[in-house]
């Protein structure tokens, strides 16, 4: 039932992803300016996750509020996720250095850990909370979803940027 739901789950990722990909900028639903983008697709979102794990109203307004309460902080991860970028690239030069500052090094991966460390905590906080809104079935049903997440990487960027960064 689970490699049966699994398979659903990653056909139906595969084929958002693929539409999604043909498009060209600033076309498509979610034309316009960044902020209706983002919106149209965050409400097209709930709309797919709600019509798959097949919410009731209530689940839908739950689910809502666990969200909305979860990012009320997103501001803080932006920086955060920021701080992060500067310091890979801090790390990368301070490594390519002749002789370098091996405490300095040590400092940013823990840095870089730690946010990543946060992250993590962060995100599986969010999962733990809307896992509880849901039915057994629709358990099994979004623990598939995160399954399919976590093996294509978060919105697929980690394996096209662990491509790119292993040919500089």
């Amino acid at each position: 039932m689970l490699n049966k739901t699994l398979t659903m789950a990653l056909s139906l990722f595969a084929l958002a992803a693929s539409t999604g990909l043909a498009q060209p900028p600033g076309s498509g639903p979610f034309g316009g300016d960044e902020g209706s983008r983002g919106a149209a697709w965050q409400a097209g979102r709930m709309a797919r996750v709600a019509e798959y794990l097949e919410l009731s109203e209530s689940q839908i307004a739950e689910w809502q509020a666990v969200q909305n309460q979860h990012f009320e902080g997103v501001q803080d991860r932006h920086e955060v996720s920021s701080n992060v970028a500067a310091w890979r690239d801090e790390f990368r030069a301070l490594a390519a250095e002749e002789t370098p500052d091996l405490e300095h090094l040590g400092q940013l991966a823990l840095d870089i850990h730690r946010a990543h460390e946060s992250f993590r905590e962060s995100r599986q906080r969010l999962t733990d909370e809307l896992e509880r809104i849901l039915t057994p079935e629709q358990a099994e049903k979004f623990e598939a979803l995160e399954a399919a997440r976590d093996i294509a990487g978060h919105r697929g960027r980690r394996s096209a940027r662990h491509r790119r960064t292993s040919t500089d």
